[in-house]
């Protein structure tokens, strides 16, 4: 066998094992997700906003099936949030 793939082969053995994230970020990940979805379904628009980052855009292509036209939309965190509040279950 050649040196080089030898050396390759070695030095990938000898890698400490990476971790893309940690236990830590994962239940920062998990907490955000569940603020979003159950402050959506309860209504809380703070716990929606805790989700949301300060400069986010929401965009949507929404197309008139009478006139086959495209239009672009977007929302705001602010909008989110209010929208949120205004779903506010019983």
């Amino acid at each position: 066998m050649p040196v080089r793939p030898v050396l390759v082969l070695a030095l990938l053995a000898a890698t400490p094992a990476l971790h893309a994230q940690s236990a830590g970020d994962t239940a920062a990940i998990r907490a955000t997700a569940l603020d979003y979805v159950e402050g959506w379904y309860a209504g809380d628009a703070d716990r929606m906003a805790r989700a949301l980052h300060p400069e986010l855009v929401k965009r949507i292509l929404v197309s008139d099936t009478a006139t086959g036209r495209s239009a672009g939309r977007g929302t705001s965190r602010c909008s989110t949030s209010s929208a949120t509040r205004l779903s506010r279950r019983p």
